[in-house]
């Protein structure tokens, strides 16, 4: 009796300590909308639409795959970076891959690179990676944590993800992203909402937290697809003929406002210029 009372205490105990196990690695939203806070100037909160489709080489898909990220701060300025990884589009398509910049500093509308220095965006597909090998990409759940998103809005146990990007040259920091997310369960299965990011790479790259409000995961991409078309007045100018009237803009200019509104993309573009590959 007194072996079987040992026993079962010593089994009542493992139970009790037992660890729970690891949810499963969440696939973050290819296609939402949000309120953020973080990219702008300090205490601005902008408007982010974001689209991610794989490169589809199908003949039979109607539209080429897309991939496209908007900022919008209303009247200081707006960001469209479009990229169609199939191929280029005809003239008078509206979905022309390019970076796109609209009312900043009172220009209508201007694009990035002049000529043939004009290069397809590099539209980043946010999503939590699957880890590599030899410890390339670490991703590792750090718990349920209590958290806020925009306006101090309290999230209760979200789900804490930390991922650790190394960079393949010596001497340079990791890079790591700290995300936030719940769970909404959906009739197709569920709608991963990221509350806030947090980014850093080591003294490489200023710390920063990208904070989100109305997450809202797209289902009716289709219809989505029409947010990201390129207004005319971003046409380049002659190019299709009588639609717009847009330059490419000043090299300065660009670097100007990608270090007011939109740090982190200036900031990972940084890195890549310094020959590290994020």
């Amino acid at each position: 009796m007194k072996a079987a009372a040992l026993f079962a205490g010593a089994l009542f105990a493992g139970v009790a300590f037992a660890e729970a196990a690891d949810p499963e690695r969440p696939h973050l939203a290819q296609a939402w909308t949000a309120l953020s806070k973080g990219d702008g100037l300090p205490g601005t909160v902008g408007l982010e639409h974001y689209i991610y489709e794989p490169e589809d080489t199908s003949p039979d898909r109607d539209m080429e795959a897309l991939q496209a990220h908007i900022w919008d701060y209303g009247s200081s300025c707006k960001k469209i970076q479009l990229n169609t990884p199939n191929g280029a589009q005809p003239r008078t398509s509206d979905y022309r891959w390019g970076t796109y910049y609209i009312n900043c500093d009172a220009v209508d509308c201007c694009y990035s690179g002049k000529g043939s220095s004009r290069t397809r965006p590099d539209v980043k597909a946010w999503d939590i990676n699957t880890p590599g090998i030899a410890g390339a990409v670490k991703v590792k759940f750090q718990g349920y944590n209590d958290t806020t998103e925009l306006n101090d809005n309290p999230v209760n146990g979200a789900e804490h993800w930390r991922e650790t990007d190394k960079v393949p040259f010596p001497r340079m920091p990791p890079v790591t992203y700290d995300h936030y997310i719940t769970r909404n369960p959906t009739a197709d299965g569920e709608d991963i909402i990221s509350h806030r990011i947090e980014y850093s790479a080591g003294t490489a790259v200023p710390p920063g937290t990208i904070l989100y409000g109305n997450f809202t995961v797209i289902h009716n991409v289709t219809g989505f697809r029409e947010t990201f078309k390129i207004p005319d007045m971003c046409s380049p100018q002659g190019n299709p003929p009588g639609r717009g009237h847009a330059l490419a803009c000043n090299d300065d200019q660009i670097a100007s406002w990608e270090q007011k509104y939109f740090k982190h993309s200036y900031a990972m573009s940084s890195l890549s210029k310094s020959s590290v590959v994020v």
